[in-house]
């Protein structure tokens, strides 16, 4: 991924809305919002382990302000299955924390993926 992390100017608008300790990664996040796009693998759980890779896009707005919406469309690529898309508006501060989640895995040399509590949201079960 060839991230161009966002201006500090941009980033200052999500400060009120994250704790100091991730602040930090709002740079990184705000310039995986402006690529409109991430392909990654998620994690099925239980004890086979296996990967689905994904593609999530979403409208990038020049500048993203806290209280717009983003309507995030991800698509999951499994042998023998179509249909497998969804969508689901987040507000942009929810929708920023999903991405520092995933900035934070970039960080870690882990891999390119939403943390739960998206999916959760996206699937409807939270």
């Amino acid at each position: 991924m060839n991230i161009t992390p966002a201006s500090q100017r941009e980033v200052t608008l999500y400060y009120p809305y994250y704790p100091q300790t991730r602040r930090s990664l709002l740079p990184v996040a705000l310039g995986i919002y402006k690529l409109g796009i991430v392909e990654g693998h998620r994690r099925i759980e239980g004890a086979s382990k296996k990967e689905i890779p994904f593609c999530a896009t979403w409208p990038v707005r020049p500048v993203p302000l806290p209280a717009d919406l983003t309507v995030c469309r991800v698509e999951f690529f499994v042998p023998d299955k179509t249909g497998l898309i969804y969508e689901f508006a987040f507000k942009n501060t929810d929708f920023m924390g999903y991405l520092l989640d995933l900035a934070q895995n970039l960080n870690e040399g882990k891999a390119i993926d939403f943390p739960q509590t998206f999916y959760k949201r996206l699937l409807g079960y939270a």
